[in-house]
């Protein structure tokens, strides 16, 4: 069986070197390791889509919603979740009313 091609957008950290240098290989895992900056990781990542998988920052994608939502479609579309989950799902429910605004993406409170 052929190994499954996959291009993996992520820094130069000693947890991942092994996988860079290719001293550790994934089974069954024609892995394209990519070592980027973060920033442009999460540019590419969630404007292009650019890589099968990258390392990601919440805090890249916490202050816009139509990102978030984007980001919230990808991880279902690539089965990553059980099913779709929605911006208030992933906030604690005991949030303070006058932030709700912010999660409803009105811009009101």
């Amino acid at each position: 069986m052929a190994k499954l091609k996959l291009t993996l957008a992520c820094g130069n950290y000693d947890r991942t070197r092994a996988l860079i240098e290719g001293s550790v290989q994934p089974e069954g895992i024609d892995l394209n390791y990519l070592p980027l900056p973060p920033g442009e990781i999460f540019w590419r990542m969630l404007n292009n889509e650019e890589f099968d998988a990258s390392e990601m920052s919440l805090s890249t994608i916490e202050g816009s919603r139509p990102t978030l939502e984007a980001f919230l479609r990808y991880l279902d579309v690539q089965g990553l979740t059980r099913r779709p989950v929605s911006i208030e799902e992933l906030f604690v429910s005991n949030i303070r009313p006058e932030f709700l605004h912010y999660l409803r993406g009105t811009g009101e409170a």
